[in-house]
């Protein structure tokens, strides 16, 4: 019988280690089940991280945070501000007024999109940041080389003119100058947005708003080209005439720089730049009959200058008064 009591005590130890077994294998499924479950949670977050990173990016470029001194987008409040020198960019893809009269909404974005997907990277991989987006335009900031700031503009008018249909972006338009620049953010706890305020920004919108009006897709202040080593030499431009600064109370000179123009408009404006300028040289000295007779030359070349078709209806008016014309053509 005695084999009998080790068979039981062997029995019973089988059935111990049995169910210690099962204990271990249900607490390692339990462990492993929730390490896999915490595993996921944590690459769920690690997503979610990313695509806010993504989103924040895109709202708050590096860039623009750096130009702000900041390193991260929780460091925005709005005590947040910087001023500095800088080229300034203003740009407008088609005419926004225009536009939402002909267009649908899903065409009119359509569209804008289209755009923006071409001259975007132009802006980005030449060094600007861009702050803001307005209708149907964006105005950007280049710090460190102006001329990046040119050359994007012309190579953002090549872009747009293959996409053929010229007429659907008559309106784009570049306002180009340089000057001061105050960055900020504005708003109130959780909305919150960056700001550029200055003269420089609100005359690079005047500039790309008034350049559809004088024929140009390109219009510069004599400062930004003055930041521009060899500009005369190394660009096609002619020297458009005065617009009046109302708050710097000065006159200042306006460069069409005309190799953004598609090649028939861009070999026209080469062809007639010397007499051009001469006669916006007599419209300054306030000669408005020679003035006149140059502008006729002109259009007598290219019946769709229409920057010399508005001075020689300036002019006209200018005779027909007793009083002496201003020099400037605009007033910002």
């Amino acid at each position: 019988m005695e084999w009998m009591k080790y068979y039981v005590i062997i029995s019973v130890l089988v059935v111990i280690a049995a169910v210690l077994l099962i204990l271990f294998i249900r607490e390692y499924c339990r462990r492993k089940n929730q390490e896999n479950k915490v595993r996921d949670e944590v690459q769920t977050l690690q997503r979610l991280q990313r695509d806010a990173g993504s989103i924040y990016e895109q709202l708050f470029p590096v860039q623009l945070l750096t130009l702000l001194g900041i390193k991260k987008v929780t460091d925005m409040t709005t005590d947040v501000q910087q001023a500095f020198k800088t080229s300034v960019m203003s740009v407008n893809v088609l005419d926004f007024s225009n536009a939402i009269h002909t267009m649908s909404s899903q065409q009119l974005f359509s569209t804008i999109n289209e755009v923006f997907a071409r001259i975007i990277p132009a802006i980005t991989g030449s060094g600007g940041v861009i702050d803001n987006f307005q209708k149907a335009g964006l105005s950007a900031l280049y710090t460190d080389n102006g001329e990046n700031a040119l050359t994007a503009a012309i190579t953002m008018c090549e872009s747009v003119d293959h996409l053929g249909t010229p007429e659907k972006y008559a309106g784009f338009s570049i306002g180009l100058c340089y000057g001061g620049v105050m960055l900020g953010i504005v708003g109130y706890r959780e909305r919150i947005s960056v700001v550029s305020m200055s003269e420089s920004v609100s005359l690079a919108e005047f500039l790309q708003e008034k350049a559809v009006k004088y024929g140009s897709r390109i219009l510069v202040t004599e400062n930004f080209s003055q930041c521009i080593p060899g500009f005369e030499k190394n660009y096609n431009s002619r020297f458009l005439g005065f617009f009046y600064d109302h708050i710097r109370e000065q006159a200042i000179r306006i460069f069409d720089v005309y190799d953004g123009d598609l090649p028939e408009r861009k070999q026209s404006k080469r062809r007639t730049r010397m007499i051009f300028e001469q006669g916006v040289e007599c419209f300054v000295h306030g000669d408005y009959t020679d003035a006149r007779l140059h502008f006729v030359e002109v259009l007598k070349a290219d019946r769709n200058d229409l920057a010399a078709r508005e001075y020689l209806y300036i002019c006209d008016k200018c005779c027909n008064s007793a009083d002496m014309g201003d020099i400037c053509i605009e007033k910002f």
